[in-house]
């Protein structure tokens, strides 16, 4: 429902439901929830989600495209992981690598930069062989949302 209009059912065993015309600006407050209907009687309410509009929202910053090659990556092989960042504007960030347990394996800071690559050799920041396992890749830009994707290493 959005402001006590139906707007849209959901099949049993679809988990999702898009929504894009909801008419902000037009009308200042708009709110959403969710109830269930067995077919004979309908549930109370979720909880109430309410947008208030001012007419003035900036607009959402596009993400960074990432890609990264090759994935999995074999340390063995004496090659590289590479990771591009394109964004659609010049900025400032860093592209980085953890491990699993959330420590910094490796990173590169940029300022200024449109295009970003980092390339990954296989050691930590000391220079040593890291193991085989799964690592994240965390590509941060002042004003872009975060993006986070998972690489396989194999020795």
């Amino acid at each position: 429902y959005a402001n006590n209009e139906l707007i849209g059912s959901v099949p049993i065993g679809q988990t999702w439901f898009y929504h894009d015309d909801a008419p902000v600006g037009t009308i200042p407050i708009l709110q959403y929830w969710v109830c269930a209907f067995d077919g004979t009687a309908e549930s109370g309410s979720t909880n109430v989600v309410v947008f208030m509009s001012t007419g003035t929202e900036p607009e959402i910053p596009a993400p960074a495209s990432v890609s990264i090659f090759p994935n999995p990556f074999r340390i063995s092989a004496g090659g590289q992981l590479s990771v591009h960042a394109g964004f659609p504007r010049v900025v400032q960030g860093s592209v980085a690598i953890y491990n699993l347990r959330g420590q910094l394996v490796q990173e590169r800071s940029f300022h200024g930069e449109k295009d970003v690559y980092l390339h990954w050799d296989g050691k930590d920041r000391q220079g040593t062989s890291c193991g085989s396992g799964v690592y994240l890749v965390r590509v941060k830009a002042d004003g872009c949302p975060d993006q986070i994707r998972r690489i396989m290493v194999i020795k």
